[in-house]
């Protein structure tokens, strides 16, 4: 059974307009890579999320704030 999970968050600097991507990937291969746009810092994206542990990466399109980080559901 596949479920999705809407997520709102903050991405960049939060002292000033921010305008980047940001790049969702999942650990399972068959859930496509999807990009969401970050305005004004934040970003609104919908993720796929398998029964289980699930390991998603957020990641920033614009340097030096390109990191990625992981969440993981359990």
């Amino acid at each position: 059974m596949e479920n999705r999970s809407s997520i709102y968050e903050q991405a960049g600097p939060k002292d000033r307009d921010f305008k980047s991507n940001i790049t969702v990937e999942h650990h399972v291969n068959y859930f496509p890579s999807t990009t969401w746009p970050v305005f004004n810092s934040h970003f609104k994206s919908l993720v796929h999320l398998d029964p289980g542990p699930n390991d998603i990466k957020f990641i920033l399109d614009q340097e030096p704030y390109s990191s990625p980080s992981t969440f993981s559901t359990r």
